[in-house]
């Protein structure tokens, strides 16, 4: 087994796929990566949101979202 290193000291459980994104670009920084994993279910709905333009980012950050297949 390899040591991922200490746990998070918090978590959040978020049970709407676009609220979780949300979430994760304001609590991160602009040159940060947020990175999405998990079913294909979970990912497509994701990728569906960004590219029907229905998740709320603040017009400030000004960061590039890409979706890649």
């Amino acid at each position: 087994t390899k040591d991922l290193g200490p746990a998070p000291k918090s978590f959040v459980i978020e049970p709407s796929v676009s609220r979780a994104v949300e979430r994760a670009i304001a609590a991160s920084a602009p040159e940060e990566v947020i990175l999405a994993t998990g079913s294909l279910f979970l990912v497509g709905e994701i990728k569906k949101a960004i590219l029907d333009q229905k998740l709320r980012i603040p017009t400030e950050d000004k960061r590039e979202i890409t979706v890649r297949d």
